[in-house]
C-alpha cells in the first residue's frame, strides 16, 4: 500500500515537473519574457538620444533640438544661445548601460531590477528637466516651443521600463515572466489598470518635482 502511494506521488511529482518546464521553455521562447522586452527597450532609448527631441520656431526660422545638441550646447547665427551640459550624456550612459547588465550573468534579477529601476527613475527625472530647461530658453527668446513624437515615444519606453523593473523588485513579475500573458491572463483587467496607475502616477510624479508642463 505504502508502495502504490509513494508511486503515485512521484508520478505527480514528475507530472508537475514536466509541465513547469514546458511553460519555462515556452517563456524562455517568447520575445515578451521581461528581460527581453527591457533589452528592447534600452536599444530604443539609446536610439531616441540622437532623434530630435523638441521643436523651437523663432522668426519663421525652425530648429531641432537633440538631446546630443544640448550635451555639447547649441548655437544660433554664430552666438551660443544654450551652453554645454555635459551631464545630459547620462541619458546616453543609462540605457547603455542597463543593456550591459541584462546580459551579464554575474548579477542577480533582483539586483538588475533595483539597478534598472533607480537609473531609469533617474533617466526620466533628466529628460523632464532638460524640456523644462529648453521650453524655459524658449519662451524667454520669444519662440515657440513643442515636444516631438520622438521625446513622447522616449518617455513612454522609460516608463514601461521603470514599471517593468519596479513589478519585477516587488516579486509581481519575475525576469522570465511573459508580459504578455500577464497582461492578456485571468487577471488581464486589473493587471493593466495597475500597469496604468503605476504609469501615470510615476510621470505626474517626476513631472511635479522637474516643475514640467
Amino acid at each position: 500500500m505504502t508502495d502504490i502511494f509513494a508511486h503515485d506521488e512521484s508520478e505527480e511529482y514528475n507530472e508537475k515537473k514536466g509541465e513547469d518546464k514546458m511553460n519555462n521553455q515556452t517563456n524562455s521562447q517568447s520575445v515578451f519574457i521581461v528581460k527581453k522586452v527591457l533589452k528592447a527597450l534600452g536599444f530604443l532609448c539609446t536610439f531616441f538620444v540622437f532623434m530630435p527631441s523638441f521643436l523651437v520656431s523663432c522668426s519663421g526660422q525652425d530648429m531641432e533640438i537633440t538631446l546630443m545638441d544640448a550635451a555639447g550646447g547649441i548655437k544660433a547665427s554664430g552666438e551660443t544661445i544654450v551652453d554645454p551640459h555635459p551631464l545630459l550624456l547620462l541619458c546616453l550612459v543609462i540605457p547603455i548601460a542597463i543593456l550591459v547588465l541584462l546580459f551579464m550573468k554575474e548579477y542577480s534579477d533582483d539586483l538588475k531590477a533595483k539597478v534598472i529601476a533607480g537609473t531609469t527613475a533617474l533617466d526620466l527625472i533628466i529628460w523632464f528637466i532638460f524640456r523644462s530647461g529648453a521650453k524655459r530658453i524658449a519662451e524667454k527668446n520669444y519662440c515657440t516651443f513643442k515636444s516631438t513624437g520622438w521625446f513622447v515615444m522616449n518617455i513612454i519606453c522609460l516608463l514601461i521600463m521603470l514599471v517593468l523593473s519596479g513589478m519585477v523588485v516587488a516579486k509581481k513579475l519575475s525576469m522570465d515572466s511573459d508580459v504578455l500573458a500577464y497582461v492578456t491572463g485571468g487577471e488581464a483587467k486589473n493587471n493593466l489598470k495597475d500597469i496604468s496607475g503605476k504609469l501615470s502616477e510615476i510621470a505626474d510624479n517626476i513631472k511635479k518635482k522637474t516643475g514640467s508642463n
